[in-house]
């Protein structure tokens, strides 16, 4: 693509009272309730995938222009939960696929109807995550698998619907090394995700995620209810009355929060995050639109749940690795090295509970080791993966040889695309092109050299 595409235009010699073509496809959003309505990551994947284009190439060439020019680091963003936030980043990749589209219900694949009444801090989930029954019944459905907008919320842990905990995405850990960037597919090896075995969540993380869904399911009926303030102080004053007796105090330990911090939320001082607006609905036996909306409804006792990661409603401590003596940190950190168990100095960091930077000052000879072996491990996932790619590649070529005898580059690429939905970039498509082409020049058509493969390639083209 060499130009910018336009959001609307009419094909030449069309009168001017007909109505203008969209610039891309108006694929529809999935889902329609609040525990299967799909997030805008998602959407945008599966339309640059229906474009035959890389998310990347799309984003650039299309979205892009219409948010702030051609600047990558915007591209990059189209693989971020966070753009189906409340943030103003999701405010502008709505409009550009809203105009880009010529659709009018993207809204539903995002949570900016909560924008009024809820923070962004705490909000959406650091890392993409999944639940495999759910992806199952994609499959049986015959559609396309798609990631569910209740799972890039940071609060939900489990699955409502099949009563599992939700499982982090496996991701590659270069850009070299994705094999396939679709929803529901893994990007190491092409599977589908939908025959990982979750485990079973526990009630409370269930009972959390039905709330959060009919947060979602209020939120896409009726989108202007969430359009005014909160009156989160009015339903803590109600709270307290009925379920209490009027004392904060017994409210705060109820909650297992300091009472000034319960005070804050009661007068309007501070706006409490929707884990701690989530936590509050199900402390109280109601729902999350009665706290936001202030609603006197029957409120029922229910005790403080057993949360397994404090990341539900507190800041974790990411400094409290400090407290340990420099000693005892040196000889962790030299233990997790000789072991292998962490592969770069980000996660050696995050074992041991300090920063980067502390990690760098207290131990800076075994920090550029981490440096390296982090490299290393980055440069063999990218030529693995790499290897993947050819060899779905090298089978399609075998394939259509032995077919018909008759081949071509875009012949070879469709099948591979239809039997792994992989698409390949166009550096990738130049570098096997070589690879092929050595291969069978040499004779050696029956066997695949893995290691006398392509970092050469790479590094020419």
């Amino acid at each position: 693509m060499t130009s910018t595409l336009e959001p609307v235009c009419r094909p030449g010699g069309w009168s001017d009272d007909t109505l203008p073509r969209s610039a891309l496809f108006g694929l529809a959003p999935e889902g329609s309730t609040g525990d299967t309505l799909e997030e805008l990551s998602s959407y945008f994947r599966r339309l640059s995938a229906h474009h035959n284009l890389l998310p990347w190439t799309l984003a650039f060439h299309a979205v892009t222009p219409l948010i702030c020019g051609r600047k990558q680091n915007v591209a990059n963003t189209c693989y971020n939960l966070d753009i189906c936030g409340v943030g103003e980043r999701a405010v502008k990749w709505l409009n550009a696929l809203n105009r880009l589209t010529l659709r009018h219900d993207l809204q539903s694949t995002t949570l900016l109807s909560l924008r009024s009444v809820v923070s962004n801090y705490g909000l959406i989930s650091p890392v993409e995550r999944f639940c495999p029954g759910c992806y199952a019944n994609d499959e049986r459905a015959g559609r396309e698998k798609y990631n569910r907008l209740l799972w890039a919320i940071r609060c939900v842990t489990a699955c409502p619907l099949h009563g599992v905990a939700l499982k982090p995405v496996p991701q590659a850990q270069c850009r070299f090394g994705r094999i396939s960037w679709l929803p529901g597919v893994s990007a190491f090896d092409g599977m589908s995700l939908a025959n990982d075995i979750a485990e079973e969540a526990r009630p409370h993380e269930i009972r959390i995620g039905w709330l959060v869904a009919e947060l979602l399911d209020h939120a896409n009926l009726h989108p202007n209810s969430f359009s005014h303030a909160p009156a989160i102080p009015a339903f803590i004053r109600h709270a307290i009355e009925v379920l209490f007796k009027g004392s904060l105090a017994d409210f705060s330990r109820h909650l297992e929060v300091p009472s000034s911090q319960l005070h804050n939320y009661m007068t309007g001082k501070t706006r409490p995050t929707l884990p701690w607006i989530v936590l509050i609905a199900y402390c109280c036996g109601c729902t999350v639109s009665d706290v936001l909306n202030g609603t006197k409804s029957i409120l029922t006792k229910r005790a403080f749940p057993p949360l397994k990661e404090v990341v539900l409603v507190r800041r974790t401590g990411r400094e409290g690795g400090k407290k340990k003596p420099k000693t005892v940190l040196i000889a962790e950190l030299n233990k997790l090295i000789k072991s292998g168990t962490v592969t770069c100095r980000k996660e050696a960091a995050d074992t041991l509970a300090i920063s980067v930077s502390y990690l760098r000052r207290l131990a800076p000879t075994q920090a550029a080791f981490l440096v390296e072996r982090g490299k290393q491990h980055r440069r063999h996932l990218a030529d693995a993966n790499e290897d993947a790619k050819f060899a779905e590649f090298y089978q399609s070529y075998s394939s259509l040889k032995e077919d018909s005898g008759a081949f071509s580059v875009e012949k070879i690429l469709a099948d591979v695309r239809a039997r792994t939905k992989i698409t390949l970039s166009y550096s990738q498509q130049r570098r096997f092109k070589r690879r092929l082409k050595d291969l069978t020049s040499k004779g050696n058509e029956g066997k695949l050299a893995h290691g006398n493969r392509g970092r050469l390639h790479r590094d020419s083209s």
